[in-house]
């Protein structure tokens, strides 16, 4: 009996059945990737997290310290270890929320140092002699 077969008659029957990882491959076919081989089985170091980010090991541990990543764990005294879940959730959360139609709000800026006719204030004028 082949493995369709075995598994189509599972299904008949209504049981579960484990499957070897050769088994699965055997199924999806030689190029296909396994889940299991495609999720890391370690998490990240403050300074892997540092590469991945672009950012200084410093601010790394800073941001850990204040709590940015979820589910971070310390291992020693400056031994930390971050899950890729969570630096996957706080790149999401820093993305920018783009809405199709909506402008961006203006940018306010602070009025001119201009006199009222157009001319240049002078802003040394404290210190010249009355």
């Amino acid at each position: 009996m082949t493995l369709r077969e075995r598994l189509g008659r599972a299904v008949e029957l209504g049981v579960t059945v484990a499957l070897s990882p050769e088994e699965l491959r055997e199924l999806l076919g030689d190029g296909a990737p396994l889940v299991a081989e495609a999720i890391p089985t370690h998490d990240l170091t403050v300074r892997e997290v540092a590469a991945r980010l672009g950012r200084p090991v410093s601010t790394i541990r800073a941001w850990i310290a204040a709590g940015r990543f979820e589910s971070a764990y310390k291992l020693s005294e400056r031994d930390w270890r971050v899950p890729v879940a969570a630096v996957t959730a706080f790149v999401e959360a820093r993305k920018p929320l783009v809405v199709e139609g909506l402008e961006p709000a203006p940018v306010k800026r602070r009025p001119s140092r201009r006199a009222a006719d157009g001319e240049a204030v002078d802003l040394g004028a404290w210190r010249k002699p009355g």
